[in-house]
């Protein structure tokens, strides 16, 4: 019996320990889960002047594009003109000049972009 209680007493030290851990990380941004703080950036002007360069993108804007340091994930919002049918072609043109490439931050570091595809991610607007 006494055993018993010891190794209640070890499991709830255990699970304070580990709530001082989890409250400490969410006072300095950092989910648990993500194994560690991924600090995005903001790029931009560079995906916008890419965007630009991509013939049939007349119309086309980047309202925001972030490129996470440590994964090289990006994720952006891209803005459609009314009625466009060529939105595909145009994400996956902008997608090819991205893909396994460096980008400019807004304060002009260089990063790389994944070479993983499925790491670069757009959401489209009107």
């Amino acid at each position: 019996m006494a055993n018993d209680k010891e190794v209640i007493q070890k499991l709830l030290k255990i699970a304070e320990n580990q709530q001082k851990i989890i409250t400490k990380l969410a006072q300095l941004g950092a989910s648990p889960f993500s194994g560690g703080n991924s600090s995005w950036s903001d790029v931009s002007a560079d995906v916008a002047a890419k965007l630009a360069l991509i013939p049939g993108a007349k119309g086309y804007s980047v309202d925001s594009a972030e490129l996470g340091a440590e994964s090289g994930s990006l994720r952006g919002k891209l803005v459609q003109p009314a009625n466009a049918e060529n939105y595909y072609d145009v994400l996956r043109a902008l997608k090819n000049q991205l893909v396994g490439k460096s980008v400019k931050t807004n304060d002009g570091k260089e990063i790389k972009v994944s070479s993983n595809p499925q790491d670069v991610s757009f959401i489209g607007m009107s």
